[in-house]
């Protein structure tokens, strides 16, 4: 049976507007709120001091990682797959060593494999090991390895097709570990048509933006 993340801590209050993301929170008992100095590890760190919970927020990380999907299906939704990969990369050895990665290699397309690792162009390229070996070493997986935090965006979709599935675009922000800036990704994921994955969401693009905003920028004119 698949399982689902359960976040019995982790309750946000997610608003977006136009220039950007906005998370709150759900209120936590004073008796539960940490004293000076404590610091947090964890999967989504809000900014309020008051609410920095320490290691209550890296445990309930670390167990909704082990409830994570780790298979494509038409049960889960644009989102769940979306969140599943991406807090899987947060905690990449959770349950076991390159669960995330693991994960990425189930849920992502040969194009998309391709695109985060630079190989695959052959099949010997293509196996699940080397797939692990690539991604440990990916500019587009690593920040997401161990990260301080990742905040989710608002979906876009482009309705499906006569010869296509639907469409679904999310943007995220990632804060590395031991960085002090975000990084901005799109993620695109396409419901497959087609056995054996037929209603399932696959991933197909993984893109850093500032990536594709340094090689969009105009010419210099002089």
């Amino acid at each position: 049976m698949m399982k689902r993340a359960l976040w019995p801590v982790l309750v946000l209050t997610i608003t977006f507007g136009q220039t950007g993301f906005a998370f709150s929170p759900a209120p936590v008992p004073a008796a539960t709120r940490p004293g000076p100095g404590v610091t947090s590890a964890l999967a989504v760190a809000p900014d309020d001091d008051d609410y920095n919970i320490g290691n209550v927020w890296l445990t309930a990380g670390e167990d909704a990682a082990r409830c994570l999907p780790e298979t494509p299906s038409p049960d889960l939704s644009a989102e769940e797959v979306i969140t599943g990969i991406f807090r899987g990369l947060q905690f990449n050895n959770v349950p076991e060593q390159d669960s995330g990665f693991l994960r990425c290699y189930e849920f992502m397309d040969l194009a998309c494999k391709k695109l985060v690792t630079g190989y695959g162009n052959v099949p010997e390229e293509r196996t699940l090991e080397k797939f692990l070996g690539y991604a440990a070493q990916s500019p587009k997986l690593l920040p997401f390895v161990g990260a301080a935090s990742i905040r989710f965006g608002e979906t876009s979709r482009i309705p499906k097709t006569q010869t296509r599935g639907e469409i679904i675009t999310m943007p995220l922000r990632v804060l590395p570990d031991g960085k002090k800036e975000e990084r901005a990704f799109m993620v695109r994921l396409q419901k497959q048509r087609r056995p054996p994955l037929a209603g399932a969401y696959i991933v197909t693009d993984v893109i850093d933006v500032a990536t594709v905003e340094s090689i969009s920028r105009p010419l210099n004119s002089e």
